[in-house]
């Protein structure tokens, strides 16, 4: 390892992300990336990697603001030795920002730490999204399929229930019917009776009638059972 190279690399990395409170060099954040990360062996890239991480660990969040912002731009504009040796060398220390979620890191940090892992791991996280996504999808076509089935049966329950409910409900009407057939029946022979009784009420006063008429007596007298004769006899007294 060429070790005058190592210390360069190291001390542009540092003037890169110097703390203080200015903004981030982009310019020549690009300009290491493209050139000077390209003139250097595979050994000097996994140390420059390194070195950057520590830029990631730092106390202060104005460098780890801008350690995080070189790392993308490395990721993206670098070797691709580069990207592997920083997706190796930063994934733990990423990993422990995102899921702070700002509380002790920063807010600005976890902003950049979110940037900084989509351009690292964006293509694993996109090609896993979708696997899981295609597995969620199976088994919801897999439950979409069950459901149905149970929809089926339930649905077919649901019609044998109907029919069942319709035989005893048939069954009830024909328990009714039946009843009321009866109810009439009964009702019919009373009205029968009494028209009889009535039939026989009304031969009994047209024979009354018929009586009187031949006595010359009125018809309520015949009714109360005084015959002609009686009336005869008080005239002759």
């Amino acid at each position: 390892m060429d070790i005058v190279h190592k210390m360069r690399l190291h001390a542009s990395v540092d003037q890169l992300c110097v703390d203080d409170i200015n903004a981030s060099n982009i310019h020549g954040m690009l300009q290491f990336a493209r050139e000077d990360c390209f003139s250097i062996k595979k050994d000097l890239i996994d140390d420059c990697a390194e070195h950057v991480t520590r830029r990631i660990k730092h106390d202060s969040q104005n460098v780890r603001v801008k350690a995080l912002k070189l790392a993308s731009i490395l990721a993206r504009e670098g070797p691709e030795e580069m990207k592997l040796c920083l997706s190796k060398r930063v994934a733990k220390i990423l990993g422990d920002i995102v899921v702070d979620n700002g509380e002790n890191f920063g807010k600005k940090t976890f902003e950049h730490a979110k940037d900084t892992t989509e351009c690292l791991f964006g293509n694993l996280t996109k090609t896993s999204g979708s696997a899981i996504g295609s597995e969620s999808s199976n088994r919801g076509s897999d439950s979409a399929k069950i459901v149905g089935i149970s929809g089926q049966h339930s649905q077919q329950h649901s019609q044998q229930a109907s029919l069942t409910g319709l035989e005893v409900a048939s069954g009830l009407l024909r328990t009714a019917g039946g009843t009321a057939m009866n109810v009439a029946e009964k009702i019919g022979a009373q009205v029968n009776e009494i028209a009889k009784e009535k039939e026989k009420h009304r031969t009994k006063v047209d024979e009354t009638y018929e009586k009187s008429e031949m006595t010359g007596g009125s018809l309520a007298d015949a009714m109360r059972g005084v015959g002609g004769g009686g009336g005869g006899g008080g005239r002759s007294g």
